[in-house]
């Protein structure tokens, strides 16, 4: 779960960036600012939180993989439940490239586990297509 929240803090923090540099209103720019701000104050907790728990456990490999079953099986609560929302189905804020910067250091704390999720991440090789003979 504190990987879940990890995640899922860093990409609410972006989806709150994103909509404050969407909106014309002022006040909501402001706002969704303030409530960024605060997403990225969680998402630090949530950080620090999970690098103390793989400091503490005397097995360090299980944690590892722990997070990355986590991370391979991150959705966004909207998607959890298939709820279709233009406002969040529509925009840039998704997991992806933008916040892997982010995500990279809340992971910095082992070398293993970075090179883990980004060998996941990777693009899987494609099969050749068979020949036909005729």
């Amino acid at each position: 779960m504190v990987t879940y929240a990890t995640i899922q803090e860093a990409a609410t923090h972006r989806f709150y960036t994103m909509a404050a540099k969407r909106t014309e209103s002022v006040a909501l720019r402001r706002l969704f600012n303030e409530i960024a701000g605060d997403e990225m104050r969680h998402h630090v907790f949530y950080r620090e939180a999970l690098k103390e728990g793989f400091e503490r456990t005397d097995d360090k490999a299980a944690y590892i993989d722990r997070i990355i079953e986590a991370t391979a099986a991150f959705a966004m609560p909207h998607k959890i439940y298939q709820l279709h929302v233009d406002f969040f189905d529509g925009g840039e804020w998704p997991i992806g490239p933008e916040i892997l910067p982010v995500l990279a250091r809340s992971f910095s704390f082992d070398g293993e586990l970075l090179r883990r999720l980004a060998a996941s991440r990777a693009p899987q090789p494609v099969a050749p297509p068979a020949l036909n003979p005729s």
